[in-house]
């Protein structure tokens, strides 16, 4: 990886089909866009890059976003008017936009070719060919994100022919987690917009419009438990499986906790379930194929797979291992992870992922319960370091998709509206109730842990049930539910301009709205809490955990991370779940170690 600026970047390398010849097709320096600051001096800001994929008939040379940005730069304090009362003007931001480039790149040779810059605000989608085609204004300072399409075919997205998703173009902080449409990208023929749209159902769907007969074309590809795509769209979009030889789109790939390939080509339907067969009990992708479709590139992950690839020839149903993930992960040392679902007494369904140690320290094992990240959380993954850390700690790991997870389609997304606190609580101890009846724990040894907002809600809930969860672990939690849609930043009209802010506000709106009832400084317990934070990360996160750390004083046990913690650096990871296993051997196994009389041995 190559710093630029404060980010990380990784080199895309280009290699022989053998193994041999790499070269790096786009690095750091590439992606480096100048703008001038209020005061006339050039500053170098980061730009991240994405694989637009190969031109229809091109498989020499790859097309590669740099993809530009716009920066609030501020200008210094300026004189007041009457209006002020003569006082000064705080500082204000000024948008700065970076272009977006698109390269060429000889695959062979590794000679990048610029195709030209453009101011476009927010990310750009391009067809096929190389042409720029969607625009999607993603400003900081706007709130309302409207799509548009570019170029020799004008569209307007509230146009009747549309029907049902004519008006649903444009992601506003009151529909982003209701109903809504977004374009995708574009198929082999220009002609062909492949768009996202949940409305009118419960999960999101791709479908097709022909731009020129003004039409729905006839494909639809729907999963009634899982989006297909997800709430933020990307350029391009990952979601969409071209094969390049035969220049049509082949199928779509979930972004859910599970990969899930839905195929609109019948032959590589039936090949997912052929080489399924070879694998079983773990999630398979097929990523590419020979033009003679004889033999698949496959990705093959699961609970103690970090992920391995091999080539399956269909002719001798054979696989071959080419390379891993983490080869220095054995499978035997591994512990075993396993994929779960139920439905509640309530009805509702709920999953997750269950590791076991192989060498619990006690019997029956103690249980961590991990809550899900995010404000609607991401789904868990199903292979997990940090599960495999906790559990080389004796424990069980039960990472569970609670309502308010987002990837199982919108009711499953606002059934934690009601509560934001406690239904993921209640979901968590139907969890422990449906697990402990098939597999051993002991339900007096129970711990949560989570980070962000899932951070929150492990704090939570040994506030709420004292009874069941015996200690915490919080990871940069937001402890503050009231600073979560509280706005940093006004227009002259009073209307926030910080977008995630404004959406939290429109989703919290619509269920319990008394924030302040839900702060963990409301009748905070005593349960131990170990808190870990990054001080030089969000001012309000660490001021709140700053006051929780104060207000239980001996019962919180703390920890201050950097930038390295984020990093994923070993020597940073090492020193905190050193803590935390210290932690939990005080306040979850607490083995209450009695010293008898002294004897003398002769």
């Amino acid at each position: 990886e190559e710093v630029v600026g404060r980010k990380h970047f990784a080199p895309i390398f280009g290699v022989d089909a053998d193994g041999k010849n790499p070269k790096v097709l786009i690095d750091g320096p590439d992606l480096v866009g100048t703008v001038l600051s209020p005061s006339g001096v050039s500053l170098d800001r980061p730009r991240f890059s994405t694989v637009a994929g190969f031109p229809p008939g091109d498989r020499n040379h790859l097309l590669v976003q740099a993809v530009g940005a716009e920066f609030a730069m501020s200008v210094p304090e300026t004189p007041g008017s009457a209006r002020t009362g003569g006082k000064f003007l705080p500082p204000l931001p000024i948008p700065v936009i970076l272009p977006t480039t698109l390269f060429s790149v000889d695959v062979s040779t590794g000679k990048k070719t610029s195709l030209g810059d453009e101011f476009i605000v927010g990310p750009v989608g391009y067809d096929r060919q190389g042409r720029s085609r969607i625009s999607y204004a993603k400003q900081r300072l706007v709130l309302d994100r409207p799509f548009a399409l570019l170029g020799r075919t004008p569209l307007k997205f509230n146009e009747s022919w549309l029907g049902s998703l004519a008006g649903h173009f444009t992601i506003t902080p009151k529909n982003y987690f209701n109903e809504r449409a977004y374009p995708l990208g574009f198929d082999v023929d220009p002609d062909i917009l492949y768009v996202a749209s949940n409305v009118g159902r419960d999960t999101f769907g791709i479908y097709a419009l022909n731009l020129k007969t003004k039409q729905r074309t006839a494909l639809a590809l729907e999963n009634p438990h899982l989006d297909l795509a997800p709430l933020e769209p990307t350029y391009p979009a990952p979601q969409l499986i071209f094969d390049e030889h035969r220049g049509q789109l082949a199928g779509v790939r979930s972004p859910g906790p599970q990969p899930v390939s839905v195929w609109s080509d019948a032959e590589l339907a039936a090949s997912q379930q052929a080489v399924e067969q070879k694998f079983p009990q773990r999630a398979v992708e097929i990523l590419e194929w020979s033009d003679t479709r004889d033999a698949f590139l496959i990705r093959v992950s699961g609970g103690t797979e970090p992920g391995r690839y091999f080539v399956w020839r269909k002719a001798e149903n054979l696989p071959l291992e080419i390379f891993r993930s983490a080869p220095w992960l054995k499978a035997a040392d591994l512990h075993p992870t396993e994929f779960f679902e139920f439905e509640t007494p309530e009805g509702v369904h709920l999953s997750g992922y269950l590791t076991t140690p192989r060498t619990p320290r006690l019997s029956p094992p103690p249980a961590v319960m991990c809550f899900a990240n995010g404000f609607p959380a991401t789904a868990h993954a199903e292979f997990d370091r940090e599960a495999q850390v906790l559990a080389s700690m004796g424990l069980v790991v039960i990472r569970l998709n609670h309502r308010g997870v987002q990837g199982f389609g919108r009711s499953h997304r606002e059934g934690i509206l009601p509560a934001i606190d406690r239904i993921p609580v209640d979901d968590a101890i139907s969890a422990l109730n449906w697990i402990a009846t098939r597999h051993p724990i002991d339900r007096k040894r129970i711990a949560t842990l989570g980070s962000g907002f899932g951070g929150y809600l492990a704090v939570r809930a040994v506030q709420l049930h004292p009874e069941t969860f015996r200690c915490a672990v919080s990871f940069n939690a937001p402890l503050d539910p009231g600073a979560w849609v509280r706005p940093e930043v006004t227009t002259d009209e009073g209307i926030p301009v910080n977008f995630p802010q404004a959406v939290n506000r429109a989703f919290l709106q619509r269920g319990l709205t008394n924030l302040a009832a839900l702060s963990v400084f409301d009748r905070p317990s005593t349960s131990p809490v170990f808190l870990v934070v990054d001080p030089t990360g969000d001012a309000a996160i660490d001021a709140a955990n700053q006051r929780l750390r104060r207000k239980l004083g001996a019962d919180a046990d703390y920890v201050e991370v950097n930038g390295d913690f984020a990093a994923e650096l070993p020597a940073a990871r090492a020193r905190v779940y050193t803590r935390l296993d210290e932690f939990f051997n005080l306040n979850l196994y607490n083995y209450r170690v009695r010293i008898g009389e002294s004897k003398e041995v002769k």
